[in-house]
């Protein structure tokens, strides 16, 4: 979001009334001259995030991974988990 509204932010407010003088619509304007400017940036944003939301997937991949050999263990002995929680719930 920021880097969006720094990119925007950079382009001179002359080019657009320029364009409306010139004749075209407040549409027009963005679509012809204030995009193709804010477009690099645009590009940057997008990669950062991408890079950013692929980071938190890998993360949550590996977690996985690192939780299931834990969870093969436990299934493996399972019947003796049962026994020591059931030895120390008897008086």
């Amino acid at each position: 979001m920021w880097i969006m509204r720094d990119q925007f932010q950079g382009i001179p407010v002359e080019l657009e009334e320029a364009a409306l003088v010139d004749g075209l619509g407040i549409w027009g304007a963005f679509m012809q001259i204030v995009l193709p400017i804010a477009l690099p940036g645009m590009v940057a944003a997008f990669i950062l995030s991408l890079v950013l939301c692929w980071n938190e997937y890998f993360f949550a991949a590996l977690s996985t991974a690192a939780i299931f050999p834990l969870i093969i263990v436990a299934v493996f002995l399972e019947k003796y988990i049962i026994k020591g929680v059931a030895a120390g719930a008897v008086k």
